[in-house]
């Protein structure tokens, strides 16, 4: 990244210029060949040329642009800078910086060390990477680039030059600069418009000084001089309804002139042969179903639409379409039915696929399409023997005879059964039997209850079925598990504890029986409390408001009574209230009120105690403490090594079970030491040890009763009336004396008044007073005429009194002793040229003007001057011309301010000052390589062949800009695809080889193999980046009908479409089947293959997740191939 340094530049261009000591510029070229460069770079220097003096500035401003510029592009190092003295010289002699001495850039003079200054902002970073740094003029950043006076670097080597800029490029280098210095003797001077030489200092131009485009640089004529007789115009235009030129309007074809006078003085004359051809307009309406093709435009909606296109004469030609869409429609049924099905008036008998084509209402296709299913329906016979009934269908048949039976088969159809069957019924017999541990029945040994068939079959061949109901009574062993509250009675005995009990008897059957009883007795509870409370007491969801033995019944854990007894004791609040009325303030309970209100206090607040408890050698003392909820409880060492354990004796090693959970102590050391603090907040009783060592077992043990404190509310009130003592001020002013109550008090002072106000308190009131005496004044004035004095003007001398009130409101008398003395007054008469000085003041315009002095009595002596002030005349203008400008008989040929003097009508001076600017006619020239079709515009003139054309044209200033353009036009590319083989091959003539390609597949070789049938193109470009027309290529390889591939009514709908595809065809052979879809490269994207397929395809095919574009449907059989185009949109 390039560093910008920003310097301020301020230059003021004095108001008398030197002449200038700017021989010419010089450009010559570097040796670059250390660069490394590639492609023919050449590296410039530019120098100013001087006969003495030295440059201080290059600048551009609004009138005087600058441009450096190159055909191609400058050469930008990396870590170059645009400014000389900016860029590290330390790195010329490093390998990777062998370009860095040839970068592109500006300065004064040669140095690396020393960097010239440029203008806040000014960027010249963004021209040179560029091809054109162009600064000032209307829209372009100003500034400039410049050194302090007499900086050695400003002066001339010894060769007279002064390095300007250093530029690399593979272009012509071509432009113009503006130049500011000082002469030997320290006097400005400045150059604009100074254009960059050739090499060898060539300066093409018009040297005739009686052009009107006289270049005083130029020191080669180029044959471009021109002058008043040569500047007359012509042109030729063709447009289209309308044409604007010179400020009118023209719509009719004619010739016109517009005669003018150009800035330098000259008339001309502009001829415009103009032909106007019109536009035209067409409209048509059509309608149609689906889609509609207008214009290389697919339309699918119903609309206006317009296209415009260039009729025979380049106009443009509006065609409006007023299109109406109508849809085709499409419908689709599946249907199953049994043996046949009547469709659209014709009886199908098989399974298939059929279509019918219609007409909807709007006149477009219709196609219904039925997915048809046909089922048989069927019917069977059989006959069966069975024994006593038959299951058949679901009924049971208990007769012999013939039965029917209907059902509908898995694809809806009838399905009609026969049955004949022949009933043989079978025989049963039934016996109950009871023994003890054993039975024989039938040949078999039983051992157990229960119930026993035995088969055999009978005449008929039908089961003959003996049943036995066997009861097996044995010693029977039983046990029972039970759980009771308190006793449990078990045959005739009452048990009272836990324990298993035997009971022996024997059964109904006579064998033995012993039961066994698994006994759990669970013990009934109960539990006692006492309770104070004030006013109420919360007890199992019950509010009690008496003191009073109360029981509540509830079921422990074992199921069994438990019975909770409270004790408790009720406590009344109790409320008093009084009225207070009091001056100023109360005292109340040890409070002092100073304000009305109601005030409450609680008597019997319970106020939180603190108890110490000393840890010793095998005891705590106090051993036993009875505390209430809120107090604090301190353990402090008495003696020895101790800690507090609420949680499990240290003794039995079981759970204190104390009424809430307390972390048990640290153990601590030495007397004094505190070892736990606590403040117990539950109510109960806790019991704790030291679990140090022994000391619980030899006696550490202590016991902590919490009780809830009588904390009825006693509540007293007061109602407290504060009525305040008054107090008044009053502040009386007199004069002289002052009389209140009978007294005349002649002095101030502060009078006291005791007494009380309606409320009973007391009341003061205060007198301030004050006496203010009454003055008198006087004095002598003298004054000139008058004397003014509280309104009355006074002319007379004597004496004056007047009564004032003083600033302590009394009389003041002032009496005046007064001499008035007479004025005086003087004229006198001048007329002067600019100036009249009178009485040490300078007068610049006429006027009447006046003098005060003073007289012998010390009044005013006026004197009146009439003075007539005639000017000197001082006229300034400002005039802008071509090279030369005639004034006053001089001819000036260098911008500058001039000065003329002469009389004017009154007789003083006339001085008339000229700011002028000369600006020179200056010289472009551009070299141009076009495609061929291309053109070029240089002013109003289009060129499309090779040759120099050489254009005048006016600059942003006035003057003429003559612009050389050397064209070059480069042949037509001309390409031709062939086939050969399975390959198509574009064929190029014409333009610069190599050529590159560019094939609709992306492909970017001469020759492609095709993957599918249609449409190829390709467009060649050449070396120069020229562009052949595109070439189109139609690939048709294969020419196979349906038919051939034994595929019959191939359909596709909708075609185009935004999503989903229908695609059906019937195969009316059995043949494998290839179904690809491929994008427009040829790649597949959709496949499917069916083996042995015969019959109706059909398939629904989304393809919203591709990109709207042409596809193609290709169907491959072992007889040939057929494609078809998709189009998604």
């Amino acid at each position: 990244m390039k560093r910008i340094l920003l310097i301020l530049s301020i230059f003021i261009c004095s108001v008398s210029l030197s002449q200038s000591t700017l021989v010419g510029l010089v450009l010559e070229t570097v040796d670059n060949s250390s660069a490394g460069f590639s492609n023919n770079e050449v590296t410039y220097r530019l120098y100013a040329e001087l006969n003495g003096g030295q440059i201080t500035h290059i600048f551009a401003d609004q009138s005087n642009p600058l441009s450096i510029s190159t055909s191609t592009t400058f050469f930008e190092n990396t870590y170059g800078e645009d400014i000389q003295g900016l860029v590290n010289s330390a790195f010329f002699t490093l390998a990777p910086f062998a370009s860095l001495p040839f970068d592109t850039w500006l300065t004064i003079g040669d140095s690396y060390t020393d960097p010239a200054s440029k203008s806040i902002g000014l960027d010249l970073e963004t021209g040179f990477a560029n091809s054109n740094l162009y600064l000032g003029g209307e829209s372009s950043q100003q500034g400039s680039i410049f050194r302090s006076a007499n900086n050695s670097l400003c002066f001339p080597d010894v060769n007279g030059y002064v390095l300007l800029g250093q530029f690399t490029t593979t272009g012509d280098l071509s432009g113009f600069i503006n130049l500011m210095g000082k002469d030997a003797n320290g006097n400005e001077w400045s150059e604009t418009n100074i254009p960059i030489p050739s090499i060898g200092g060539d300066v093409l131009g018009c040297t005739d000084p009686n052009a009107i485009n006289y270049n005083t640089w130029a020191n080669s004529d180029d044959g471009s001089c021109e002058f008043c007789d040569d500047i007359d115009s012509f042109i030729s235009n063709e447009a289209c309804d309308s044409y604007d030129w010179n400020g009118v309007t023209y719509t009719e074809s004619g010739t016109y002139t517009f005669e003018t006078t150009n800035s330098l003085g000259c008339d001309s004359t502009a001829t415009l042969t103009l032909v106007i051809n019109n536009s035209s307009t067409s409209q048509e309406s059509v309608t149609v179903c689906d889609s509609y093709d207008w214009n290389g435009v697919t339309y699918t909606e119903s609309g206006t639409y317009t296209y415009e296109s260039t009729n025979d004469e380049g106009c443009t030609n509006v065609a409006t379409l007023i299109l109406t869409i109508n849809n085709s429609t499409t419908s689709q049924e599946s249907v199953t039915a049994c043996d046949s099905y009547e469709w659209n008036g014709t009886i199908y008998y098989e399974s298939g696929v059929y279509l019918h084509e219609s007409s909807n209402d709007v006149g477009c296709s219709n196609l219904d399409i039925l997915n048809l299913t046909i089922n048989n329906s069927t019917t069977s016979q059989q006959s069966a023997t069975a024994c006593d009934s038959y299951d058949w269908n679901g009924i049971t048949y208990t007769e012999s005879g013939t039965y029917t039976y209907e059902s509908t088969s898995d694809e809806g159809c009838i399905n009609v059964a026969t049955l004949t069957l022949v009933i043989n019924n079978s025989s049963t017999s039934q016996e109950s039997v009871t023994a003890c541990d054993i039975y024989i029945w039938n040949g078999e040994l039983y051992t157990e209850s229960g119930i026993y068939t035995f088969e055999s079959t009978n005449d008929f061949g039908c089961v003959n079925v003996a049943t036995l109901n066997l009861t097996i009574s044995t010693p029977s062993n039983s046990f029972i598990d039970v759980t009771a509250c308190d006793s449990y009675d078990w045959n005739g005995v009452t048990y009272n504890t836990s324990g298993s009990y035997t009971y022996a008897t024997q059964t109904v059957d006579g064998c033995d029986s012993t039961a066994t009883l698994n006994l759990t007795i669970n013990n009934s509870s109960t539990s006692q409390e006492s309770a104070t409370a004030c006013d109420s007491y919360d007890w199992n969801g019950v509010t009690y408001t008496e003191s009073g033995t109360y029981t509540y019944e509830s079921t422990n854990d074992e199921g069994c009574i438990n019975v909770a007894t409270l004790i408790l004791t009720i406590n009344n609040s109790s409320i008093s209230s009084v009225e207070v009325t009091a001056c100023d303030s109360y005292d109340w309970n040890g409070v002092t009120y100073t304000e009305s209100g109601t005030y409450q206090i609680n008597n019997n607040e319970y106020i939180p105690q603190s108890y110490t408890i000393s840890s010793g050698n095998y005891y705590y003392s106090p051993e036993s403490l009875t505390i209430n909820v809120g107090d604090t409880i301190t353990w402090i060492i008495d003696g020895g090594y101790h800690n507090v354990n609420f949680d499990v004796s240290t003794i039995t090693g079981e759970s204190y079970g104390n009424p809430v959970s307390i972390p048990t102590s640290a153990a601590v050391f030495g007397p004094g030491n505190t070892i736990y603090t606590h403040v117990f907040t539950v109510p109960g009783d806790y019991t704790y040890d030291c679990s140090i060592g022994s000391h619980a077992a030899n006696g550490m043990v202590g016991f902590i009763s919490v009780e809830e404190p009588n904390n009825c509310d006693d509540i007293s009130i007061l109602n407290l009336t504060i009525n305040s003592s008054s107090s008044s001020s009053t502040i009386i002013t007199a004069c002289d004396s002052y009389e209140l109550d009978g007294i005349t008090y002649y002095s101030s002072g502060t009078i006291i008044f005791d007494t009380q106000n309606s409320l009973g308190c007391d009341s003061t009131s205060s007198i301030t007073l004050i006496i203010n005496s009454s003055d008198s004044t006087s004095e002598d004035v003298v004054a000139c005429d008058s004397w003014s004095w509280d309104g009355v003007d006074y002319t007379v001398s004597g004496s004056y009194s007047n009564t004032y009130t003083n600033v302590s409101g009394c009389d003041s008398t002032h009496t005046v002793n007064l001499t008035i003395n007479n004025s005086s007054t003087s004229q006198e008469s001048a007329t002067v040229c600019d100036s009249y000085d009178w009485n040490g003041v300078t007068y610049t315009e006429s006027g009447t003007y006046t003098y005060e002095s003073t007289n012998d009595e010390g009044c005013t002596n006026v004197t009146t001057l009439t003075l007539v002030i005639n000017n000197s005349s001082t006229t300034q203008e400002s005039a802008t011309a071509c090279d030369s400008y005639d004034w006053n008989g001089i001819t000036y040929t260098e911008s500058g301010t001039y000065n003329w003097v002469g009389l004017n009508s009154n007789g003083c001076d006339s001085i008339v000052i000229i700011d002028l600017t000369i600006i020179n006619s200056y010289y472009t020239n551009n070299n141009v390589s076009l495609c061929f079709g291309e053109s070029i515009d240089v002013g109003n003139n289009t060129y499309n062949e090779t040759g120099t054309y050489i254009d005048t044209l006016t600059s942003v200033n006035g003057c003429d800009s003559i612009v050389t353009t050397n064209l070059t036009l480069y042949s037509d590319i001309v390409s031709i695809i062939t086939q050969s083989g399975s390959d198509i091959t574009v064929n190029a003539v014409g333009g610069t080889s190599p050529y590159s390609y560019q094939w609709i597949t992306g492909e970017v070789t001469e020759s492609i193999t095709p993957l599918t049938n249609g449409n190829y193109w390709v467009i060649v470009n050449d070396i120069n980046s020229c562009e052949s027309d595109t070439s189109f290529f139609n690939v048709d390889w294969t020419h196979t009908s349906l038919s051939e591939i034994y595929i019959n009514d191939l359909i596709i709908y909708p075609n185009p479409s935004n999503d989903v595809f229908n695609i059906m065809f019937n195969s009316y052979t059995k043949q494998d089947i290839n179904l690809t879809i491929h994008n427009i490269l040829g790649e597949v994207i959709i496949s499917e293959t069916l083996r042995s397929f015969s019959g109706d395809y059909i398939r629904r095919i989304n393809m919203s997740q591709y990109p709207n574009a042409i596809y193609i449907l290709k169907l491959t059989t072992n007889n040939g191939m057929i494609n078809k185009k998709l189009t998604l949109e």
